[in-house]
């Protein structure tokens, strides 16, 4: 029997309930010092294997269950980290994963929500997922394990819910309102009060840094979300060197949420962070200045990526053109500001193919192959993912055999070079181009994308996967058997 109910709470105070949902949960249930018991006294001497453990298991849950006692929860930081005040607890990164892999949360309060700015800021952004039921208060412990044994049994029962995380209320916001990217909601948790911290830059910077060593997309935001946690709502008096660090943090954390699937309307998601790096922009000064082209590179490229992908989402083919005509004009703004044409094209050319220019879309990719090859130092990823594209364009076009050459090299150079994420979105497009003659390469190019997609949090490719006819379900069986 599979553990798939997460159970999370502070650990010291809450230790013999979290001891009863074990028990009660008869292996279904992960409660961490009982499912995994050597994390327990890993806690204060390692801190960081705790966070992964316990962070991964959650992406790996079907549902969690928070009972909230008022207290915020073990800070879960080396020393230099919690001296500076950067002090997120594990049940803050715990709940904030649930919320960033779309894992439905069932919070139950015992006792009053104390006035503690950081619990009162954690409480606005729970309040505005639809992923997270906070129950109304209850008093007693007996109460609790009343309704807790009322949840587990249902929960056990109950098929996974379908994880969405664009809504109704985005999909009104980001096509429907007037000027809604002026709107101060949009900025990434411009929805928190903020509390009193004293963050380093360098520290910023360092977090920032450590995101390179992971490979999936969820544990990169995890150590994302310690540092913007303390940068943001954003502080615009504050010094130069301070913003910097924050649009790098903001940067890192738009580049794995768009991988994880992160789009549309969220004060957590990849737009608002892209919103307010280019907030950053206008304070840090003029494109004269030294550090502006590092701190806000490609913003309208960045942004336009954005609204192409949360097209996708939308349910109507209205708000898809709204999206998608707002991307275009975004990406011709990009060209004009002259962002790096070699990284702004491939996005031209993807918006192109949905508009249904095709033509156009194939002389775009061939323009960006022709920009890599003549740049001084092409990597190997930036030729295998234009050769890629280029295939792409090739197959749209109906000329399948030159498109299936250049996908099979594009996506040879992609994984020789490492470069995972664009291994699973070429790797997709692979699959789509062989399967009319080649049905077994086009199952191996799946089996080998999704399998990558699910270890790296590349949800947003997994997702599409999974949508196919026929094979997506066939792909959504096999991840759920394993």
């Amino acid at each position: 029997m599979t553990a798939d109910i997460f159970f999370a709470s502070r650990l010291p105070e809450l230790s013999e309930l979290r001891r009863w949902a074990y028990e009660r949960g008869a292996g279904r249930v992960w409660v961490s010092e009982h499912s995994a018991q050597h994390l327990g006294s890993q806690l204060s001497s390692d801190p960081d294997s705790v966070r992964v453990a316990c962070l991964r298991q959650v992406q790996a849950s079907r549902c969690m269950i928070c009972v909230f006692n008022g207290a915020y929860g073990s800070v879960i930081a080396a020393e230099r980290v919690a001296s500076l005040g950067l002090e997120i607890s594990l049940l803050e990164l715990e709940l904030m994963t649930a919320v960033l892999t779309r894992v439905p949360t069932i919070v139950l309060l015992l006792g009053d929500v104390p006035p503690d700015a950081r619990i009162q800021d954690l409480w606005s952004i729970l309040e505005e997922q639809e992923t997270v039921q906070i129950e109304p208060t209850i008093y007693s412990m007996q109460s609790i394990k009343e309704r807790l044994t009322v949840l587990i049994d249902e929960l056990a029962r109950r098929s996974p819910a379908p994880k969405q995380f664009m809504t109704t209320v985005a999909q009104h916001r980001l096509t429907r309102l007037a000027n809604p990217l002026s709107r101060p909601d949009i900025h990434f948790l411009s929805n928190v009060q903020g509390f009193s911290k004293r963050t380093d830059p360098d520290l910023v910077r360092e977090l920032t840094g450590r995101i390179g060593a992971e490979s999936n997309q969820y544990d990169k935001l995890a150590v994302l979300w310690m540092a913007l946690r303390h940068c943001t709502p954003l502080d615009r008096s504050a010094p130069r060197e301070y913003l910097e660090a924050t649009s790098r943090a903001l940067a890192g954390w738009v580049g794995a949420a768009s991988w994880a699937g992160l789009h549309g309307h969220s004060y957590v998601g990849a737009l608002a962070a892209l919103q307010t790096i280019k907030v950053i922009s206008g304070l840090v000064g003029s494109s004269g200045n030294e550090g502006r082209e590092s701190v806000l590179s490609a913003t309208n490229g960045g942004l336009a990526s954005e609204y192409y992908s949360s097209s996708k989402l939308m349910d109507n083919k209205h708000d898809r053109n709204i999206l998608l005509q707002r991307a275009a004009e975004t990406i011709d703004a990009a060209i004009n500001n002259r962002e790096s044409l070699d990284r702004v094209l491939p996005i031209k050319g993807s918006i192109l193919i949905a508009l249904g220019r095709r033509q156009e879309a194939l002389a775009t990719f061939s323009k960006v192959l022709q920009l890599r090859l003549e740049s001084p130092s092409p990597s190997l990823a930036m030729i295998g993912e234009a050769e890629a594209d280029l295939g792409w364009g090739y197959f749209l076009t109906g000329r399948v055999a030159k498109a299936r050459e250049l996908l099979e090299r594009g996506t040879t150079k992609l994984r020789d070079s490492g470069n995972i994420a664009f291994t699973v979105k070429q790797l997709r497009k692979l699959a789509v181009v062989a399967a009319p003659r080649s049905p077994s390469r086009s199952w191996e190019a799946l089996i080998e994308a999704h399998d990558f997609a699910r270890k790296h949090g590349l949800t947003d490719q997994m997702q599409q996967m999974e949508a196919l006819p026929i094979v997506g379900q066939l792909l959504r069986r096999r991840r759920e058997r394993q």
